[in-house]
C-alpha cells in the first residue's frame, strides 16, 4: 500500500503518480486524463474513491454491471465559482438523473490548473436500489467529462470522444510486482527483482494477473518471467540480506544474483511482448457482505476474453510455513543506448481465500538456453528442436497426468514458426499447440479449445523452424533478442513437484569435438 500524500503531477498526456494514500488505481483512459483512486475497507464495507480529471469542467464516475449508461450508478461533480455541486444519481437512458437518497459522502473537493479531484466515499452496499451493490464481481467503471461547467444543475452531453468504460475489480486483494529503476543503457538487460509475498493466515489461491508496462516504454520492455523462491531457515537470511542491499534489484548476471538463480525455478507466471491481459480466471460467485471479506471471488470478465479453468489457482502458502520470495526477471531492450527511461513496469497479481480444488502450476518445454543451440546464417529454414523424453514424464507425472489449459510459444526474432508435439507409445497424437505465421511482437499466452491431458511416459517435442537468411553470420542461443530460443511455457494443474523445467541440449563437448574449438571453461 502507498504512504504519504497524494501528489499527481501531469506532463502532456502521462500521469505521474508520485505517492499516496491509496491500495488501487486505475487509469480509466488510455491518455491518462481520468485517474480513479480508492481503498475497501473489507471490515466496514466501505469504499473510499478518489477522482482526479484533467478538466475544469465537470466529472462523471458510473458503476455498471455491464458497461451500459442504462441502468448505472453514477456521481457527478464539479467546482463553479468557489461551489462544489456533488451528487449521487442513476442512469435512465442516458440521462443521469438525482437518487432520491445521497449515499455517496464528499469529503473532498479542489480544483486548479492541473484538474478536478473529487474525494468521497460509499458503503458497498447501500441499500438502495437505484445504487450499485459493489462485489468481488467485475466492475465497468463509466466515466465521462465535460471540459467548462454546466449553467444549471445537470451537466451537459460530453461528446464521444470524452467518455468510456474500464473493467475492474474494486474489492479483490493483490499483489504489486513492479520495478522501479532507470533501464540501463545497454542493448540487452536482464534485471532481476526480490518481492516478498504478503503474510497471510492461511493458504490462499492466486486467480490471475495482469502485465503493466511503463506507458512510452513499450519498445523497451521485451518480456518478464515471475518464478517462486523456494527458501528455508538459512535461505530467508540471505533474502532478507538481498532486499536490504538491492531494494530495487539489480542486473540478474551479478554474482550475489546467484542466489535467486538457483533458488527461484519454478516459473509462475510470464509475460512476452505483444501480450495484453493474461492468466484471469473464470468463477462468478456472490456473498452476503458478511461473509464478502473473508471470502473474495474471483474475476469473471478479462480483456481479451481468455477464461481460466475456475478449479485451479497458484498457491499462495501462510506465513506459518514460512517466507515466500518472488524473483521477478524483466528482459529490456535498448539498441539505441538510450539513458535515463525510468520504468515501473511489471504485474499486478490477485489472489482469493476461496480455495480451488487443484494448485496449478507452469512447466517450459523446448531447448535449454545454451549456446549449443546453433543457427547457421543464410538459410530461411532451420529448425531447432527441444525434447522432453518419456522417461522424465514418466517419473514426475501422477498416473492420472496433468491438465494442460494454456500455452505460450517463445522464440527471438528468427522465429517463423513453432509447434508443440507429443508422442505417446510411438503414436504421434495432436499437437498441443501450433504457429505457422509466429509473430515475435505478438506473443500471447494461448488458451486450449480442449484441455490436453499429458501423461507419465508421454514424450514432448517442441520444433522451432527460424530464418536466418538476412544472417551474415551464424546465431547462438541466449538471453539477448539477437540470439534464439525454442521454449513452450504451458500451465496445467494439478501441481506436480519437482517438474518446472523439462528441456533438452546438445552437449558443448560435442559442439566444441564437432567444430575443433578445442577446450572450453563454463563460468559456475
Amino acid at each position: 500500500m502507498w504512504t504519504g500524500e497524494v501528489l499527481v503531477l501531469f506532463f502532456g498526456w502521462e500521469v505521474l503518480v508520485l505517492a499516496g494514500t491509496w491500495e488501487r488505481h486505475e487509469a480509466l483512459d488510455r491518455d491518462g486524463i481520468v485517474n480513479l483512486f480508492w481503498t475497501p475497507d473489507l471490515e466496514n464495507g466501505v469504499i473510499t474513491f478518489e477522482l482526479h480529471a484533467r478538466t475544469r469542467g465537470w466529472v462523471g464516475l458510473g458503476f455498471s454491471a455491464n458497461g451500459a449508461m442504462d441502468g448505472s450508478d453514477v456521481v457527478v461533480g464539479w467546482i463553479k465559482d468557489g461551489q462544489t455541486f456533488f451528487t449521487d444519481r442513476h442512469a435512465e437512458g442516458n440521462q443521469p438523473l438525482v437518487d432520491g437518497s445521497q449515499d455517496y459522502e464528499l469529503l473532498f473537493a479542489s480544483e486548479d490548473e492541473d484538474g478536478l479531484t473529487l474525494r468521497f466515499k460509499r458503503r458497498v452496499d447501500t441499500c438502495d436500489e437505484d445504487d450499485f451493490y459493489i462485489t468481488s464481481d467485475t466492475c465497468s467503471l463509466i466515466y465521462a467529462y465535460g471540459e467548462t461547467d454546466p449553467d444549471g444543475e445537470d451537466p451537459f452531453y460530453h461528446g464521444r470522444d470524452r467518455c468510456g468504460v474500464k473493467s475492474a475489480n474494486l474489492l479483490d486483494p493483490q499483489i504489486e510486482l513492479r520495478n522501479d529503476i532507470v533501464i540501463p543503457p545497454s542493448p540487452t538487460t536482464y534485471w532481476c527483482s526480490l518481492f516478498e509475498a504478503p503474510a497471510i493466515d492461511a493458504k490462499q489461491h492466486v486467480i490471475g494477473y495482469r502485465s503493466r508496462v511503463t506507458k512510452g516504454n513499450e519498445a523497451y520492455v521485451h518480456h518478464l518471467v515471475v518464478s517462486l523462491c523456494k527458501t528455508n531457515e538459512s535461505d530467508a537470511e540471505r533474502f532478507e540480506q538481498f532486499l536490504r542491499d538491492h531494494p530495487r534489484g539489480a542486473s540478474c548476471h551479478r554474482p550475489e544474483v546467484d542466489l535467486l538463480v538457483g533458488n527461484c525455478q519454478g516459473v509462475l507466471m510470464g509475460w512476452a511482448v505483444g501480450g495484453v491481459v493474461t492468466f484471469l480466471f473464470l468463477a462468478r460467485l456472490r456473498f452476503q457482505w458478511s461473509t464478502l471479506h473473508r471470502v473474495l471471488s474471483s474475476i469473471d470478465r478479462l480483456a481479451v476474453g481468455a477464461n481460466f479453468p475456475k478449479q485451479a489457482g497458484y498457491p499462495l502458502r501462510p506465513a506459518s510455513e514460512g517466507p515466500t520470495y518472488y524473483r521477478m526477471q524483466m528482459h529490456y531492450d535498448n539498441p539505441q543506448l538510450v539513458d535515463g527511461i525510468r520504468d515501473g513496469s511489471g504485474l499486478t497479481v490477485y489472489y482469493t481465500s476461496r480455495l480451488r480444488a487443484y494448485d496449478m502450476g507452469t512447466i517450459v518445454f523446448g531447448h535449454e538456453v545454451i549456446y549449443t543451440q546453433l543457427v547457421p546464417h543464410g538459410l530461411s529454414h532451420f529448425m531447432t528442436v527441444g525434447h522432453c523424453s518419456a522417461e522424465c514424464t514418466k517419473k514426475f507425472l501422477p498416473p492420472e497426468g496433468i491438465r494442460i489449459f494454456a500455452g505460450l510459444l517463445h522464440s527471438h526474432l528468427l522465429g517463423r514458426k513453432m509447434k508443440a508435439r507429443v508422442f505417446r507409445d510411438g503414436k504421434e497424437l495432436p499437437w498441443i499447440l501450433h504457429d505457422d505465421h509466429y509473430d515475435f511482437d505478438y506473443q500471447q499466452s494461448r488458451i486450449l479449445r480442449e484441455e490436453f491431458n499429458l501423461l507419465p511416459g508421454d514424450h514432448v517435442t517442441v520444433e522451432c523452424e527460424l530464418d536466418s537468411s538476412a544472417r551474415d553470420n551464424a546465431t547462438l542461443g541466449g538471453l539477448t533478442t539477437h540470439d534464439e530460443m525454442c521454449e513452450f511455457f504451458v500451465t496445467y494443474y494439478p501441481r506436480v513437484e519437482g517438474m518446472n523445467l523439462c528441456l533438452s541440449a546438445v552437449g558443448y563437448e560435442y559442439v566444441h569435438a564437432t567444430f575443433d574449438l578445442g577446450d572450453i571453461r563454463l563460468d559456475p
